[in-house]
């Protein structure tokens, strides 16, 4: 059986407290939220188990997409994220890779050696960032604005390929117009509103 398109989940943990991730629920008896982080892995994709088992493990597997998603973290929390992001595109057959982020985590110079692996229509950066300017840690409690800002910046100025992604909420409708021609100033390929699970 050949896997055109892996997921990884590459750590497990996270720098935002979003009240709508998987990662939070709401007690149903006292309605107060918490996290399930004492009950999450924690743990995080050994870089050389990755490339042993995985980029050279493969055998007849032939993939053509790897996304590094954020179902239960963000792929940029992992400390080694861009040696994992160069083992993948180091793979024949992979032509696609998306690395999904909030933004709000590492420095300028990490998102402009990240832009070297992240730079073609195939291969991108999706910053998933759901309001302007303070409206966005409403939804990505612990982020901050600025930071995004300069991280996407860095990013783009350096090549890279980026992608805004924006969760649709109702109340937005008027933001995301300004969103898009923000993405596009910075130099973004695209912005897309998505419905919310």
């Amino acid at each position: 059986m050949n896997y055109k398109e892996i997921e990884i989940e590459c750590t497990g943990t996270c720098n935002a407290m979003c009240p709508s991730c998987s990662r939070h629920t709401i007690n149903p008896d006292t309605l107060k939220w918490y996290s399930r982080k004492k009950i999450l892995p924690q743990g995080k994709i050994d870089v050389e188990a990755f490339e042993k088992n995985f980029v050279n493990g493969l055998g007849e597997h032939k993939p053509q997409f790897i996304h590094f998603q954020g179902s239960f973290s963000d792929p940029l929390t992992h400390p080694d994220i861009i040696e994992l992001v160069a083992l993948s595109a180091s793979i024949p057959s992979v032509t696609d890779i998306d690395v999904y982020t909030n933004g709000s985590l590492r420095t300028p110079k990490f998102y402009k050696e990240l832009a070297k692996y992240l730079n073609t229509e195939s291969r991108k950066l999706y910053f998933s960032v759901d309001g302007l300017r303070e409206k966005n840690a409403i939804y990505r409690k612990g982020t901050f604005w600025g930071k995004i800002l300069e991280n996407m910046k860095a990013f783009t100025e350096a090549g890279g390929k980026a992608i805004w992604k924006a969760v649709f909420f109702e109340q937005h409708m008027s933001d995301y117009r300004e969103m898009e021609k923000m993405a596009m100033r910075l130099g973004f390929h695209g912005f897309h509103v998505t419905m919310n699970r």
